[in-house]
């Protein structure tokens, strides 16, 4: 907007009129008067100048991570008019978008149990636009100094954990280990309002939650380029599904990822485990117990994972073994026959005892079916390890 009171680019030479307007219309270049000038937010398309009772919206970024706005101004002018400095003064104001950061896992666990009451009262823990009245709202966001706020409350109704989010989103903790870790009634999960961006370990976060069923995940959340560590991120829970996102990457980003041992161990009744093919292995190094007990169906659908992407990977231990009634007949690897190439690359493998433990019914496709051992030459398509083109 204009600082002055005038939308005119004036001359500032005393007793000189001449001076270059402001376009009265939505207008391209071609189209302007002489001696006249307008903004324009794409280089092309030019609005007039606003004054300082009516200042115009550039941009709004809200829900962005970043962007780079940019204005325009164009000039026509007559060559008859009067060689001078023609000048006035356009002011900017910026408003910052709010930024609600959370505490440390544990605490922000801490704080969803008290505000409910006892973990034993959570059901649901949901997101919400609004914040409903006579309710006892806690403001758990740890950025003081920032105007933003991430408020809970409980609705001992519906058994449910609400949150609320001043801002675009909330930014998880560092350390976000156990965020959501134990709480024996929990049944669904929704994080739809919370970005990972700047969370460095996520172990145990959504761990030993016998009763979860359902997770709503937000394509914020995904967002964990700087994870190292995932350790029994989705162990211990009733999950038989691990969803996936709707936009890219549609699953965490995994790719600095050192720990992932245990990752959905003891979920008893999983059996679609297809978002292991978006994991980035790059630098995984401990899968250990990453399958242990999985136990949800006489098929467990990994599509295609792993592979050659198993580069650095040290540690393979119990990783496929269960120590409960068998189920699994089938550890479904997608189509890798079809190259002929090794399922796994195990060159840095050191460890890998027990890989299958406990699968007596296993229907492995190894020689006369036996069942697999710890014995790496088990990872080779087309040879031993099972794998099938379709369910």
């Amino acid at each position: 907007m204009q600082k002055n009171d005038t939308t005119s680019l004036v001359n500032e030479e005393k007793f000189v009129n001449d001076e270059i307007k402001s376009i009265s219309e939505n207008l391209t270049l071609d189209n302007f008067q002489e001696n006249s000038w307008g903004l324009s937010t794409d280089g092309t398309n030019y609005q007039p100048i606003p004054d300082k009772h009516h200042p115009k919206l550039i941009a709004n970024t809200k829900g962005q991570d970043s962007r780079i706005v940019k204005t325009y101004y164009a000039i026509k002018l007559n060559e008859n008019i009067k060689p001078a400095n023609y000048k006035n003064t356009i002011v900017y104001s910026v408003v910052s978008n709010q930024i609600a950061n959370l505490s440390s896992g544990i605490e922000f666990n801490k704080d969803i149990k008290e505000i409910a009451g006892g973990e034993e009262n959570v059901v649901h823990i949901k997101s919400s636009n609004t914040i409903p009245e006579g309710k006892n709202v806690k403001n758990i966001a740890t950025n003081a100094d920032v105007k933003g706020e991430f408020k809970i409350w409980y609705d001992q109704s519906e058994k449910t954990v609400y949150y609320w989010t001043s801002a675009s989103f909330a930014y998880l903790n560092e350390n976000s280990e156990k965020m959501f870790d134990g709480f024996s009634n929990l049944e669904s999960i929704d994080t739809t309002q919370l970005n990972a961006s700047f969370a460095t370990t996520t172990a145990n976060m959504f761990s030993k939650n016998p009763k979860l069923k359902t997770i709503n995940f937000g394509k914020y959340i995904f967002k964990t380029e700087k994870v190292t560590n995932m350790h029994e991120m989705f162990a211990d829970t009733g999950l038989e599904k691990i969803p996936t996102g709707y936009d890219w990457p549609r699953f965490f980003d995994t790719e600095n990822v050192v720990d992932m041992s245990g990752m959905f161990a003891r979920s008893r009744q999983l059996w679609d485990i297809t978002a292991a093919s978006r994991l980035n292995l790059t630098n995984a190094e401990d899968l250990s117990y990453m399958f242990f007990g999985v136990n949800g169906s006489n098929i467990v659908y990994l599509d295609d994972a792993f592979g050659y992407k198993t580069k650095k990977v040290k540690k393979l231990d119990y990783m496929f073994a269960t120590d409960q009634e068998n189920k699994v007949k089938i550890f479904s690897m997608g189509q890798y026959w079809a190259t002929g190439a090794d399922i796994w690359n195990t060159e840095s493998v050191v460890s890998y005892e027990g890989m299958f433990a406990g699968r007596t019914n296993y229907q492995g496709c190894g020689p006369s079916g036996q069942v697999p051992v710890s014995d790496l030459t088990w990872l080779r398509a087309g040879r031993y390890f099972c794998v099938i083109d379709h369910l």
